[in-house]
């Protein structure tokens, strides 16, 4: 009867002028407890009621919790109204226990703050010597020998360079200066060579087999006050189509030559490029970046189609060659010269 009693019974929380009710009864002095705590916080509280000769009854246990709902029973009422009134001597534990709570979250509130949006820097004066974006944005990679030689993160990610590279993510680092390596040649101290590109080669040929040599050639000029220091050379700087450094003949004050660089072609087929830059014997570039490229490709396949149609193997290579592996080209020139 009195299971039956307590599911048609409420329950009313009574703390100064606030009134909440409870639909479900706690069966325990704990469950109350949790019940008052999610509603009214950590406050400490003593929990009395109203029996049926209107004295205030202390509820201490879940027996006495149950004998209040015993009294609602015999009164007919159809809820129990529980007051909450301060206590600060027993409620030791819910003040540690606020305590540990309020700790624990200026110790964790750092985790829980949505992540700051860092701005990429933009560098306004630097251009990539690699891909010659610029500005370059984001984080920017400094040659550690080469002056003024930097990359931006994709060409440090894809291109080669024969130096260490200082990574430099924000303008508030500080760069320490750069120590030029040494080696057993000595350029003659003050001089600062200096190179000026007069003309770009012309080559015609622009495709080239597997494992072919790739000859280029540029015309330039030494428009310093001294010689190039013997030792110098030409080095790549960036790029895919790779290749060893050549080295610089010393060219005197006005003086023009021609510098000649000569490449082993890939074994994959594609189009490749690199830039080239001169340097004294210490590492040191001067003189503007040269660009030389390429694009790889096997005639074999070109050169069987063009046999299969009746031409000879040297008239189907020398086609091929005068039209740069231009298939299309080349069967056009080979039909118009049987016409």
């Amino acid at each position: 009867k009195l299971l039956s009693f307590l599911m048609s019974l409420s329950l009313k929380l009574v703390e100064k002028n606030q009134i909440r009710k409870l639909s479900n009864l706690p069966g325990t002095l704990e469950q109350l407890n949790l019940e008052v705590r999610n509603l009214f916080g950590d406050a400490c509280f003593q929990y009395k009621y109203f029996d049926e000769d209107g004295d205030k009854i202390l509820i201490r246990s879940d027996q006495e919790l149950m004998d209040a709902y015993e009294t609602a029973k015999l009164t007919g009422a159809p809820s129990l109204k529980i007051l909450l009134e301060p206590n600060s001597s027993d409620c030791s534990y819910i003040s540690q226990r606020s305590q540990s709570l309020k700790s624990f979250r200026e110790e964790t509130k750092n985790l829980f703050e949505p992540p700051q949006i860092l701005k990429s820097p933009v560098w306004e004066n630097h251009t990539c010597d690699g891909c010659n974006a610029f500005p370059i944005q984001g984080t920017r990679y400094e040659c550690s020998i080469c002056p003024d030689f930097d990359f931006c993160e994709h060409c440090e990610a894809t291109l080669t360079h024969p130096h260490v590279f200082l990574k430099i993510s924000s303008k508030e680092l500080q760069v320490p200066q750069k120590r030029p390596f040494r080696n057993f040649r000595s350029s003659v101290s003050g001089q600062v060579p200096k190179m000026k590109l007069v003309k770009n080669s012309n080559n015609s040929q622009r495709v080239f087999e597997p494992k072919a040599f790739i000859e280029k050639t540029w015309l330039v000029q030494n428009t310093g006050q001294h010689p190039w220091p013997q030792g110098s050379y030409i080095q790549m700087v960036g790029g895919n189509l790779t290749g060893e450094p050549a080295y610089l003949p010393c060219a005197a004050p006005n003086q023009q030559l021609q510098i000649t660089l000569l490449i082993e072609a890939p074994e994959e087929e594609g189009f490749y490029s690199s830039y080239w830059r001169p340097a004294t014997p210490e590492g040191n570039p001067f003189g503007p970046k040269l660009y030389v490229s390429a694009e790889v490709k096997s005639s074999q396949k070109d050169l069987s189609t063009l046999m299969e149609m009746g031409f000879t193997e040297e008239t189907s290579k020398e086609a091929l060659a005068t039209f740069t592996y231009d298939l299309n080209a080349a069967i056009n020139s080979l039909l118009n010269k049987k016409c």
